[in-house]
């Protein structure tokens, strides 16, 4: 089974590579630490983005999001160049270096990733069933064998009867139910879906679930990040090579 979390780094890297396949680099700005890249497709002008850095602080906007700045070492080309992982970003340690912390735009609800971890809790469940079922069969016999009346004479007063047990169908309906409604495109619908499951003993610890995932538009500008100062540093290299070889 596909991960979603994976898929959608995966996707968002596949994206940016078509997004950008005839964009240029246009420096305006390179005196030091303070830079102004400019990277777009020249007929087009769709996709473009625009990066500038100042000592310990780099800046990014353009067409696919309002915009981020990141903050942590003096050249933030540098920290950009040296923390990339396989796929050439580090979503999570770069999440860490924003201007309103890690949550600053970065995560969104992700519905993939919630209905794969609540299949696999059904899952569980449908497998577990048969010996559930019996236990609560055996409790309820036992409930149902004592006449509760001679020691708590107020119904009230007396221990609750053995839950009526959701069989594996009734929670599938519950599922088709929200999802048919619409509910489970929301991250309220699906908090609400987890706690009527979970008050049902289908799950438990459902207030612990992560229900959000990476923001498409924030890996495109990490990726956008790594993909200019790549074209920057390419850029340079003539130059660099050129005062080294005197």
């Amino acid at each position: 089974m596909v991960n979603p979390r994976k898929d959608i780094q995966a996707k968002a890297a596949e994206l940016f590579a078509v997004d950008t396949a005839k964009h240029e680099l246009t420096v305006l700005l390179d005196q030091g630490l303070y830079r102004h890249l400019r990277c777009a497709n020249p007929a087009t002008g769709i996709g473009w983005f625009e990066i500038v850095t100042w000592p310990g602080s780099l800046a990014v906007r353009g067409d696919m999001d309002a915009g981020y700045v990141f903050h942590r070492i003096d050249d933030m080309f540098e920290f950009f160049r040296r923390n990339g992982n396989e796929q050439g970003i580090n979503p999570s340690y770069w999440a860490e270096k924003l201007d309103h912390g890690p949550q600053a735009g970065t995560k969104r609800y992700d519905q993939d990733s919630f209905r794969e971890r609540l299949d696999e809790e059904i899952a569980e469940y449908e497998r577990a069933y048969p010996d559930i079922e019996a236990t609560n069969e055996q409790a309820r016999a036992k409930y149902e064998a004592v006449d509760w009346r001679e020691q708590w004479p107020m119904k009230s007063d007396g221990p609750r009867p053995p839950r009526e047990l959701l069989t594996p169908s009734d929670v599938r309906s519950k599922v088709d139910s929200f999802d048919g409604n619409g509910d489970l495109t929301f991250e309220e619908g699906a908090r609400d879906l987890l706690r009527e499951l979970e008050t049902a003993d289908v799950i438990s610890g459902a207030w612990e679930w992560d229900l959000s995932g990476w923001d498409y538009h924030f890996l495109w500008t990490c990726h956008a990040i790594v993909w200019a100062i790549e074209q920057y540093d390419a850029a340079k290299a003539p130059a660099a090579e050129a005062v080294s070889a005197r």
